[in-house]
């Protein structure tokens, strides 16, 4: 560690001083073109000929030449950069701009060049379409959005409409994809704006399905005064099946076996295996023999693996190994099958079997090899291997490997993933184990653990597992009981250590906190206001992270596998689980959470904690999972 610290110091201090100047000159014009300060931008472009990221100062004048409708341009700008990132948002922005100036065929040629157009940006494609006279194309996407519940309406395509239905659309199969479409997500007035055209006993139908969404139980038998055949009695079944098995899955298995002669042989199987597997993950006893009672063709890697959870659970020991033997050989030689039917046979008596297979998974580095050399009272099997070093000069010298530098250094690391990402899509592995090199020379801690991957290089302990925010974490650790190696393994899962990561659903940092729970720690601890952005900070979200999940260990008696998964996947929800699940081997716990993220999640940050346990060279406290496991410091 201390050698790539000082090689990371010693190139930042050799850095030429007129690069640390060039990347203030760009920073001041990228403020000036965005205060449309143009004497000024031009004044500090001069000076950037040659700084790596002057063509972005271009792009984003050429993107706010939209405005004056200079096309020339924005062309010429696109073709002499084609193989910069952010040229893919000015073709985007040009597109935009001249559908707005109804350019349609030019649209129509920039909507070819742009990845997936057609579902990115329905509306546009919809009238290039129409305006270019491809009518078969736009009839098509309008078809496409009809029957997903867009109110076409709103394209504000004169003449579009009249021509798509005089031209025979909506097909009856259109509109009856749209009628479930509206009833699946309950919109009964916009069923009912549709249903007129349908036959009255359709209509019925409708009527029926409409009441069973509020009583399934009661509404479900009474399906049987229709007659078979119909097209709306699968899509029926099925809904009224899935709100009622939310409630009372063993009525909804009871009433799937008396709708069969309703249903094909292919729907029949489908919702028995639907209706198992919620049964399996509600931890329903029942699911034991509607799993094993699956057709063969229906028997997948979820149905056998929740089969033989539930049996683990039980404690069926014997049933479960055959089970887990009964499994196709590359799911049956897993380390997590594996694990478990050691864990079985030792429990039956078959000791050395039981030694043999937990030697084998012992071998491996993971949450099933770490709890096997457990049960072996062995060490773990880390087996670090350092990287054999390669000459970088020549990667160093790929423009796409200096704006990605760039940008890391401006700390703006998602422009600077996007150069990296686009530079090395068709790379070799040569060139990948190179770039697993230099991400570590700049301390890029988020793509030294991707190029490790991308090269299978696991063994390299030191950099997939980074000490990094060193001070921060350690702090934290001291102020809230945690243990450090836990804030690291959260931390390594989260974001894989990108301060400035955001998830799909906003939460944000190194711990991916949402800004309601920072809002909450803040306040519970009286830290004051925090501000969002304030939470890409990494001193700051390690703050509330830390203090959140040991809030989660208070709550949940100090249990590891508990307060993980809350932190995953809510409290309330592994207080139900709590609730379902006797608590008597925390393993076996783990194993039948019902959501396969925040399993796999709970199981990642043990092992990960473990691995930062051994970086930092403290004896082991035991396998997380363990109930008596300690994840607080002493």
């Amino acid at each position: 560690m201390g050698i790539l610290l000082f090689s990371i110091v010693a190139a930042k201090a050799s850095e030429p001083i007129d690069m640390k100047l060039q990347r203030t000159y760009f920073t001041e014009a990228r403020e000036a073109l965005k205060n449309h300060d143009t004497q000024t931008f031009q004044q500090l472009r001069d000076k950037l000929k040659t700084y790596p990221l002057a063509p972005y100062l271009d792009i984003w004048q050429a993107r706010l030449s939209l405005d004056s409708h200079n096309d020339d341009q924005v062309n010429e700008i696109l073709n002499r950069y084609r193989d910069i990132p952010e040229t893919i948002d000015l073709r985007i922005a040009w597109m935009k701009s001249l559908a707005e100036r109804g350019q349609w065929p030019h649209v129509a040629a920039q909507l070819k060049l742009i990845h997936r157009a057609n579902r990115a940006f329905p509306k546009i494609s919809l009238r290039s379409a129409w305006y270019n006279d491809n009518k078969e194309l736009a009839f098509a996407l309008l078809s496409e959005q009809w029957r997903t519940g867009k109110d076409i309406h709103t394209y504000a395509i004169p003449f579009l409409y009249p021509a798509w239905k005089k031209a025979g659309f909506p097909s009856a199969k259109d509109s009856y994809a749209r009628i479930i479409y509206f009833a699946k997500h309950g919109k009964w007035k916009r069923v009912q704006s549709l249903q007129s055209a349908l036959p009255t006993n359709e209509q019925k139908l409708l009527e029926f399905w409409e009441n069973a969404q509020k009583e399934p139980a009661l509404k479900l038998p009474k399906i049987h005064t229709f007659k078979a055949g119909n097209r709306l009695l699968y899509p029926i079944i099925k809904d009224t099946l899935r709100r009622l098995s939310s409630s009372d899955v063993a009525a909804s298995w009871q009433s799937l076996e008396k709708l069969k002669t309703y249903l094909t042989v292919k729907q029949f199987g489908y919702l028995q295996r639907k209706i198992a597997l919620r049964a399996a993950k509600q931890h329903n006893i029942q699911s034991i023999a509607w799993l094993a009672s699956l057709n063969e063709g229906l028997q997948n890697n979820e149905t056998r693996a929740w089969h033989v959870r539930i049996l683990l659970w039980q404690k069926k020991w014997q049933r479960a190994i055959v089970a887990i033997q009964a499994m196709p050989e590359s799911q049956q030689l897993s380390s997590r099958w594996l694990y478990w039917q050691a864990h079985a046979l030792q429990i039956l008596g078959q000791t050395a079997t039981a030694k043999l297979l937990f030697e084998q998974v012992a071998t491996g580095r993971g949450y099933y090899s770490f709890l096997s050399a457990e049960r072996l009272g062995k060490p773990y099997h880390m087996d670090e291997k350092s990287i054999k070093k390669s000459s970088l000069s020549s990667l160093k010298k790929e423009p796409y490997i200096q704006r990605s530098y760039e940008w890391f250094q401006l700390h703006e690391t998602a422009k600077a993933s996007r150069e990296w990402n686009q530079g090395l899509r068709n790379a070799s592995r040569k060139t990948w184990r190179q770039a697993l090199q230099l991400a570590a020379s700049w301390g890029w801690y988020e793509r030294t653990i991707q190029a490790a991957a991308r090269t299978g290089a696991y063994d390299a302990l030191t950099l997939r597992f980074p000490l990094a925010y060193v001070d921060d974490v350690q702090h934290i650790a001291k102020q809230t009981g945690l243990k450090s190696s836990l804030i690291w393994g959260i931390i390594r899962q989260e974001s894989v250590f990108n301060a400035n990561a955001i998830s799909h659903t906003g939460a944000r940092g190194l711990m991916q906190l949402m800004p309601t729970t920072a809002t909450y720690i803040s306040k519970k601890y009286r830290l004051g206001k925090v501000h969002q952005q304030e939470l890409f900070k990494p001193s700051t979200n390690i703050q509330l992270g830390s203090l959140y999940l040991a809030s989660l260990f208070k709550r949940f008696d100090n249990q590891p596998a508990f307060a993980i998964a809350a932190y995953n996947a809510g409290p309330t929800r592994v207080k139900r689980w709590q609730e379902h699940v006797s608590l008597e081997n925390m393993n076996i716990w783990v194993e039948l959470i019902p959501f396969n993220e925040t399993r796999r999640y709970v199981q990642q940050v043990m092992a990960f904690a473990t691995v930062y346990d051994w970086r930092l060279q403290q004896q082991s406290s035991g396998l997380l999972a363990r109930k008596d496991a300690r994840l607080l410091s002493k």
